[in-house]
C-alpha cells in the first residue's frame, strides 16, 4: 500500500513495472485500459507512456464509455448522506451494493 499519495511520477512506475507486463502476459496489449478521470491519469507523462505502448484507454470524461465513472457517481449518489467526509474510497467502495457494481 502507498504511504502518501500517488502522483504522475508513482502511477507511471505501476504502469511500466506491472501493468503493461500483465498486459502482453495476459492479453498481448489487445485490450482497453479504463481508468477513472483522475488528473494522474491524463497526465501528458502517463499519457504519452500509454501511446508509446499501443496500449488503448478510455478518454477522459466519458462516463457513458467509462464503468469505472458510472459506479464513482452510484457510490456518491449512495453514500452521501450516510458517511463522514474523511472516509476513504475503499470504505465508501465496500458499502456499494453489489448489484451496482455488476450493471
Amino acid at each position: 500500500l502507498f504511504q502518501s499519495n500517488l502522483n504522475r511520477f508513482g502511477y507511471k512506475f505501476i504502469l511500466e513495472k506491472h501493468l503493461y507486463p500483465f498486459l502482453v502476459e495476459k492479453f498481448n496489449c489487445q485490450c482497453v485500459l479504463i481508468q477513472d478521470n483522475d488528473s494522474k491519469h491524463d497526465s501528458r507523462l502517463c499519457v504519452n507512456y500509454l501511446t508509446e505502448k499501443n496500449i488503448n484507454w478510455t478518454p477522459a470524461n466519458s462516463p457513458d464509455i467509462n464503468v469505472i465513472e458510472l459506479l464513482w457517481h452510484d457510490l456518491k449518489d449512495y453514500n452521501c448522506y450516510k458517511v463522514e467526509l474523511n472516509t476513504s474510497k475503499f470504505a465508501l467502495f465496500t458499502k456499494l451494493p453489489l448489484i451496482n457494481i455488476i450493471k
